[in-house]
């Protein structure tokens, strides 16, 4: 992994200006990273050797622990609301079940969020990010719920979503959910690829998120 050294430390500086700092950032918007460039030219290396880098850096104590997922968006999906950002969501839930460090953990932390902050509501989530049915452990009084929910009545098309109070429950219960996962101790990174592809309820979920953080 040769000439990225410019752009891997650009990447470390809005990290570290964002969540390293000694200054209170707490009411500035999450910053927004675009990796531009040509097909095949490491864009995507590019942000999983940072990623690594401060997974590494956080494991050894020399930067604070943080959370991250990532998606990938596709041009056969572009149809489908949220294509990424629900794969960005099942990623983060396998990982979090992968940590073997109990000590280190982010899971009793995040469950507990989670149930504290989404209550009977985790159903219509767990619809569509089936990985939330083992972070949170214990599912069997509600699987009847959940089936009853399915995943066509939570989301439907990006024009169903995008508009009136379909769209503003969606974006409601997402950003719980972020909130649920992410603090100022623990921040999150997402990496989503391929935004060429991007589908309209997706953007305006993000942009929800930039200026309305959770």
């Amino acid at each position: 992994f040769f000439g990225r050294k410019e752009e891997l430390q650009t990447l470390r500086e809005v990290y570290n200006g964002q969540f390293c700092s000694e200054e209170d950032n707490e009411t500035s918007p999450p910053p927004v990273v675009i990796v531009d460039g040509r097909s095949g030219t490491g864009k995507s290396r590019l942000v999983s050797r940072f990623m690594e880098e401060l997974k590494e850096e956080a494991r050894l104590g020399k930067t604070k622990p943080h959370c991250s997922m990532r998606g990938k968006f596709e041009e056969l999906q572009s149809a489908d609301p949220f294509s990424a950002i629900l794969e960005a969501l099942n990623d983060f839930c396998h990982s979090l079940l992968q940590q073997d460090d109990q000590e280190t953990s982010s899971l009793p932390r995040i469950r507990t969020a989670i149930e504290d902050s989404l209550g009977s509501e985790k159903a219509s989530l767990i619809a569509v990010v089936p990985g939330l049915r083992d972070v949170i452990g214990h599912w069997e009084e509600e699987e009847e719920e959940s089936r009853a929910v399915g995943r066509s009545s939570v989301i439907t098309t990006s024009s169903d979503v995008s508009t009136g109070n379909s769209w503003n429950r969606h974006r409601y219960l997402f950003k719980k959910l972020f909130r649920a996962i992410c603090s100022k101790e623990c921040p999150l990174i997402m990496f989503l690829d391929d935004l060429q592809w991007i589908d309209d309820a997706s953007l305006d979920l993000l942009d929800s998120l930039v200026h309305d953080a959770p």
